[in-house]
């Protein structure tokens, strides 16, 4: 070894270790790497190759962090359905629209990718984009109760509400536990003016489901003074489900807020609590009479018998329609008041409808 500042032969007893001591001019030098081109050169292509290997098998993972877009543009099947999922997890509807896109593309027969894109088209309000395919779907006779209620929202972006309440009543009458589509379908029903059904349908979800009440009694009080306010109408239609209750706003006196009866033809006459003829008619508790009531399960209830001068419906008047009523009397249209109407009823799977006219 070369003194680097003398230029003297160091002796190989006067290195140790990576230090070499010049015993000419005593300094200390630093013991040099050997550094073999060769070597150099071999290590830097191992890695060069180990980048580009890593690169090359990770370029889906890396495209998909970036761009899942693009990525699945060039990805195969398993590599589109890792970025699937991934976009499901995170809830990224431009990646799930290329992703079915992709899926499409490799199957065009694929009708629940179809659907998929479809719905993540109306979830990104293009629904212009979407109509065709939900259209393409439904008229190959491929119909499921959520692809319904899909396009009945997308047909409500793109202000078809007539149709879409039609595709809203098809979903519900498959499945009518669906508490969104039952929401849609009675602001659509307001939308057109037609508070009763709103009023009618969102009455029967919560016979059906008590626990709704919370989410729904807004929607129905504010309904229900629509209703008060509505047009003269020559038709009433009720919706409801396939238990066949239907939900009637009755105002007991002229300019008092309407209260909700479920319409029951085996009743002989309108039933009512105590309560509410001690508010509306307190007058007629000292002229009624009374009765005794046979229930549909053979029992006996004793109740009170009186005639209201007045019975609303809308714009609707009756007059001096029977009424009973008791402290656990529920409220019951019966055939007293209906009598007086022409009902016509009808139903599609779940859903059922009742039209009233004088």
């Amino acid at each position: 070894m070369i003194c680097k500042f003398c230029k003297s032969v160091i002796p190989a007893e006067r290195i140790y270790g990576a230090t070499a001591i010049c015993e000419v001019c005593g300094q200390a030098n630093m013991k040099p790497k050997i550094s073999n081109p060769f070597v150099r050169w071999g290590l830097v292509a191992v890695i060069t190759a180990a980048v580009a290997g890593t690169v090359y098998y990770s370029r889906h993972s890396i495209l998909a962090a970036f761009n899942p877009a693009y990525a699945l543009t060039i990805a195969n099947l398993e590599e589109v359905q890792k970025i699937h999922e991934r976009c499901l997890r995170g809830a990224d509807h431009e990646c799930l629209v290329a992703a079915y896109q992709r899926m499409i593309q490799n199957d065009p027969n694929d009708v629940s990718a179809k659907a998929n894109l479809a719905f993540q088209l109306t979830t990104l309000k293009r629904f212009t984009d979407a109509d065709p395919i939900y259209r393409e779907i439904l008229a190959s006779g491929t119909g499921t109760y959520d692809l319904m209620a899909f396009h009945a929202v997308n047909l409500t972006g793109l202000g078809q509400r007539l149709d879409a309440i039609k595709w809203f009543e098809k979903s519900l009458g498959i499945n009518p536990n669906l508490v969104d589509a039952t929401q849609k379908l009675a602001s659509l029903y307001v939308q057109e003016k037609r508070p009763a059904e709103a009023i009618s349908l969102l009455q029967s979800f919560i016979y059906r489901f008590p626990s709704a009440a919370g989410s729904l009694s807004g929607d129905l009080s504010a309904d229900l003074e629509l209703f008060e306010r509505a047009k003269p109408v020559e038709r009433i239609r009720l919706v409801g489900f396939s238990d066949g209750h239907f939900a009637l706003p009755l105002q007991l006196r002229e300019n008092k807020t309407a209260e909700l009866f479920m319409v029951d033809t085996g009743a002989s006459v309108v039933s009512m609590p105590k309560s509410d003829i001690e508010k509306y008619w307190p007058e007629l508790l000292k002229k009624s009479r009374p009765t005794q009531f046979s229930l549909a399960d053979g029992s006996k209830i004793e109740a009170q018998v009186a005639t209201l001068p007045l019975v609303k419906i809308g714009s609707w008047d009756f007059k001096n329609i029977e009424v009973a009523f008791c402290d656990s009397c529920a409220r019951l249209a019966g055939m007293s008041l209906l009598k007086k109407l022409k009902m016509e009823t009808s139903s599609d799977g779940e859903l059922s409808t009742l039209t009233l006219s004088r």
